[in-house]
């Protein structure tokens, strides 16, 4: 939680906390505590080309964790971000790359259904998205959800590998049915 990671509903905090021990820690500042589970909400990842060093380690600690990412969280386990002629490596754990345009590319709430076994959510869920970046994402990509709004591709949102998911959408938890809170 810092000014890369800024966005999470105060709820969804609040409902975290029930069941476990939150650590709040800033990737700007190189910070990675131990935990069981990374979450991170949305932001600006693209403004702060200084996460390069985080990514590279954080890279070579999750792997046996569980990890989601949303909006800019989402953008952050990608592989790089564009930012007009410049890229940012990011953590290099969604086969994905951002692209940032100048224009917004999603703005609504969504309803979203999992269609893919993940580690974190089952049923249906709600949310919104607002971004002015798209994903290109490889051909190979599972998608955990369909969306009725753009998503990250087609109409299908939350890229999955293994213990990781990422997702344009920002989810409301009380909405849904958490894997991870059973």
């Amino acid at each position: 939680m810092d000014n890369a990671f800024a966005f999470y509903y105060e709820d969804n905090i609040k409902l975290l906390s029930k069941f476990g021990k939150l650590i709040f820690f800033s990737p700007l500042k190189n910070e990675l505590p131990d935990c069981d589970l990374y979450y991170f909400g949305g932001g600006y990842p693209e403004l702060y080309p200084e996460l390069e060093k985080f990514a590279k380690k954080f890279r070579k600690r999750c792997y046996d964790r569980l990890v989601f990412g949303e909006c800019g969280g989402m953008m952050f386990l990608c592989r790089k971000i564009n930012v007009g002629k410049r890229d940012i490596k990011m953590a290099n754990l969604l086969d994905m790359d951002i692209v940032f345009t100048n224009k917004l590319q999603a703005l609504g709430y969504v309803k979203c259904e999992v269609i893919n076994k993940n580690p974190f959510f089952e049923g249906k869920l709600r949310g919104h998205e607002f971004h002015y970046s798209y994903a290109i994402a490889d051909k190979d990509v599972k998608f955990a959800f369909k969306t009725d709004g753009k998503g990250i591709k087609d109409g299908y949102d939350g890229a999955l590998v293994d213990n990781i998911l990422g997702s344009y959408s920002h989810f409301h938890f009380s909405s849904a049915k958490l894997k991870i809170l059973q």
